[in-house]
């Protein structure tokens, strides 16, 4: 269903007073976007203070008649609290309330199941002490024909039927969804929410469009609703949307209420809804969820587990996305998968999230799975910095993952506690640390796990990789024990930029076999099929070389390679980083230019076919030979991002195999406290 949003607003400058402040003299809501003013109204007594404490002084009484059947909302638009909206059916003496609003709250509404072609009225009930104007505005829901909702934060509030008319709110859009997709048969059709990039916050909705400071409130995943994140706003395909484009975030921020800090930030940014049946799943797609905060000191709690996304019950994936500095108080920093739950985790990134255990990722008594996802620089007080799996029955797989620089007291990669069904696949352990406080494990595992063909690099395997009771199987595993064995180094391609893909050359590159990697299950590629095995890696690169693949998140590539060294620019003294995501394949027509450390301003990226010695322009120095500007890229906070069509860009003429070309991002700069450009670091792709 969509809301067909009818902005039924009076003008009472020509209608007398008293005309309708009774029941018995409504007025029949039509078109329009007139003010209304309670100046002049009265109070009917006969229905008295109504459902609101205070006492009012003077009502309102308007008339509807719907056209379609299902849900209506009634919204006052105004500054004041203290107005209080009912809806009744029937006739004047024996009306029946089917719905009212909060009167002590800012932008009031309510809400009633009604049917087409009945008669409705409408009272509004306010104080003389109040202002005397606003807007009413009444939503018919109607059945949408494609089954897909559009939201866009920047919207001055539609119905949700096309970008163009999207929904303000993302707690509307997911409601109307939910009634949308109703479980009583498994081959429903799914109902699908497209998410404009920009900020959508857990607290902020059409009742609220301030926020409510409401802790609890979260965007909850249903049965067979899909959430898609990070459109541009005028797709009108999925194929259309561009993963991990640093321009195109929707962010999911459980930053609330008036504290500064976290402290009364959301228990949980995302959470999920019970599932009613055996085959429907939850989908979200394409989101930066960051900023919750489960502190409830209780282990027992739902609101000390999962700060970022909680799947207490139900069956969902989360694919596609970045968890980042949630906290939780017991379990999950990032997300947690309780009992009885089903949870896949896809090509997503955790990073910076803390808890007491599984700072990343929990998963307990519960089926969970993550799937070419990486962990970075989590952090648990207790035990499982990245991952914790258990203790207690349940089973967690984890396929293709790269878990760096996590740190905990005990096993800062992952703790596998009994109980507890575990396959560790294709992963690669690097650099987790137990810090000041002890050594830390890599990983730690007992009761049944599977260890293999991962890459495991500890300093010391005494004191960090643990195989303890349960007959855990530890086989066929690279473990690195010396810090100076160099054709052991992986040769990260960018490390200090989160670009954690090995270099061609590094030993691990390709030992993995092909046949073994996880499903596609985020559907990285976009083809609608979930059930191949996965193509990309997490820089939209290709997963298979030679039959091999990497036992990481990110595939070693021969596509870019870095020249030119970026000088110091106003927001970052190590300057601008260029990042090549995607295929040097021609065919494939997959190229992504990213550019991260760039002051927030606008830039472009310039291409040629020679490289120069760095001549200094501006702040920066430029290295590309006769460059050719790109159009204007798309600009959001401290990145640009943009997508090449190979058909078109970047050349006059068609890019061809064999060909080699440099790159690099122009951006302006106040380095030396005046406007002026710079440049970032170079890559140059030899494209076949």
């Amino acid at each position: 269903m969509r809301f067909l949003r009818l902005l039924a607003v009076l003008t009472l400058a020509s209608i007398p007073a008293a005309a309708q402040d009774t029941c018995l003299t409504p007025v029949l809501l039509g078109g329009g976007t007139t003010p209304i003013n309670f100046q002049g109204m009265t109070l009917d007594t006969t229905y008295g203070n109504g459902t609101c404490v205070f006492a009012p002084t003077r009502d309102m009484w308007f008339c509807y008649v719907p056209s379609s059947s299902g849900d209506m909302r009634v919204r006052f638009n105004g500054s004041e609290s203290g107005m209080l909206i009912q809806v009744y059916r029937g006739e004047c003496g024996s009306l029946q309330l089917l719905g009212y609003s909060d009167c002590s709250a800012m932008g009031q509404l309510a809400s009633a199941t009604v049917v087409a072609g009945e008669r409705y009225l409408i009272r509004l009930t306010d104080r003389a002490s109040f202002p005397t104007s606003g807007t009413i505005n009444v939503n018919e829901a109607f059945t949408p024909t494609d089954r897909r909702i559009y939201v866009d934060a920047s919207s001055s509030g539609g119905d949700g039927s096309s970008w163009s008319n999207a929904l303000e709110f993302l707690p509307e859009a997911l409601e109307l969804a939910h009634r949308s997709a109703p479980y009583e048969s498994d081959n429903q059709q799914p109902v699908d929410v497209w998410v404009r990039r920009g900020t959508y916050r857990t607290d902020e909705s059409e009742s609220a469009p301030q926020g409510s400071d409401d802790r609890s409130a979260s965007f909850i995943l249903c049965d067979n609703v899909r959430i898609y994140g990070g459109f541009a706003g005028d797709e009108q395909h999925l194929s259309e949307r561009v993963l991990f484009d640093p321009t195109r975030i929707s962010f999911l921020n459980g930053s609330i209420g008036p504290q500064p800090g976290i402290e009364d930030n959301a228990y949980h940014v995302v959470r999920t809804e019970a599932s009613h049946s055996a085959t429907t799943v939850a989908l979200l797609d394409g989101f930066h969820v960051t900023s919750g905060n489960a502190n409830v000191a209780s282990s027992s709690s739902d609101d000390a587990h999962g700060g970022g996304v909680l799947v207490a019950s139900g069956k969902c994936v989360v694919a596609n996305c970045t968890l980042s500095f949630n906290e939780s108080y017991w379990g999950g920093g990032g997300a947690a998968v309780r009992a009885g739950a089903d949870a896949t985790f896809a090509n997503c990134r955790f990073e910076y999230n803390r808890s007491a255990g599984g700072g990343g990722l929990m998963v307990r008594d519960a089926t969970g799975r993550a799937y070419q996802c990486l962990f970075l620089e989590n952090r648990a007080t207790v035990f499982g910095g990245a991952i914790m799996a258990g203790p207690n029955a349940g089973s967690f797989e984890v396929n293709l993952a790269t878990l760096v620089r996590n740190l905990a007291p005990t096993a800062a990669g992952m703790l596998v506690a009994s109980g507890t069904d575990v396959r560790l696949e294709l992963a690669l352990f690097h650099d987790n640390s137990g810090g000041p406080s002890g050594t830390g494990d890599t990983a730690r595992v007992n009761g049944g796990a599977t260890l293999y063909s991962d890459y495991l690099y500890a300093p010391d395997v005494a004191t960090s990789i643990f195989a303890e009771s349960g007959g855990s199987s530890v086989g066929n595993n690279v473990f690195d024990l010396a810090d100076d064995r160099p054709n052991f180094d992986l040769l990260w391609e960018d490390e200090s930029n989160g670009n954690f893909r090995m270099g061609c050359n590094s030993y691990f590159a390709n030992e993995g076999l092909a046949t073994r990697r996880a499903p596609d299950a985020g559907d990285i590629d976009q083809d609608g099929d979930a059930a191949e095995l996965t193509p990309l890696d997490l820089m939209l690169g290709e997963r298979v070389v030679d039959s091999r693949v990497a036992p990481s998140a990110f595939e070693p590539q021969a596509v870019a390679r870095s020249f030119c060294t970026p000088l110091p620019n106003a927001g970052y003294a190590e300057g601008a980083r260029l990042l090549f995501y995607g295929s040097q394949r021609v065919a494939d027509d997959r190229v992504i230019l990213r550019a991260i450390g760039v002051p927030n301003s606008a830039g472009i990226f310039f291409v040629g076919l020679n490289p120069i010695s760095p001549v200094m322009i501006g702040q920066g120095n430029l290295c590309v030979a006769a460059p050719i500007r790109l159009p204007l890229a798309n600009t959001v906070g401290d990145a640009l991002g943009r997508q090449l069509d190979l058909g078109v860009e970047p050349l006059q003429s068609l890019v061809v195999p064999g060909q080699r070309l440099y790159f690099q991002a122009w951006f302006r700069d106040s380095s030396m406290g005046a406007p002026t450009f710079n440049f970032s670091s170079g890559v140059y792709v030899d494209f076949l």
